[in-house]
């Protein structure tokens, strides 16, 4: 068991006349984990490109955004973890500044249209993104990754 794990179970430390006393964060491997699994059930992150519907993608993008921010609360700041969860929140940010709002706009009769096109690469640029932390996250903390999420991985 490593000490920030130990560590993350105490929340006082006494000894005669003196107590410290503190809420401790979680340990960064549970949150990691926690990231990943949640990750491996958005299927717009993996899903064939011509299967995704731009309003679900982007009701998906809010929801990983959330999470995203939910979870920073629980990791310190400045910490390896913490920039992983600031990136894929960025990176999901910038995914829903680049496409329409609703999705109601793009017209997917027409695949070589410019809203089309950038909701493609807007969504590319996500999975890559998401891909390169869920793939330093896993190495660093030893997590599997479910083979549908892992498509987005950088390639060896």
């Amino acid at each position: 068991m490593k000490f920030s794990e130990i560590a993350s179970r105490l929340n006082s430390v006494g000894v005669p006349f003196f107590t410290v006393g503190w809420i401790p964060k979680k340990a960064d491997v549970a949150i990691a984990k926690k990231v990943i699994r949640f990750l491996e059930d958005r299927r717009m992150l993996f899903n064939a490109c011509a299967c995704e519907d731009p309003g679900h993608c982007a009701l998906s993008a809010i929801e990983i955004r959330k999470f995203m921010t939910d979870e920073l609360s629980e990791v310190t700041e400045g910490s390896d973890l913490y920039k992983h969860l600031a990136a894929i929140r960025s990176a999901c940010r910038s995914f829903l500044d680049n496409t329409p709002a609703s999705g109601q706009d793009l017209d997917f009769q027409d695949r070589y249209s410019m809203q089309t096109l950038q909701f493609f690469m807007s969504l590319g640029e996500l999975r890559a993104t998401v891909g390169h932390h869920v793939a330093l996250m896993a190495v660093k903390w030893e997590i599997d990754v479910e083979k549908d999420l892992a498509q987005v991985l950088p390639k060896a």
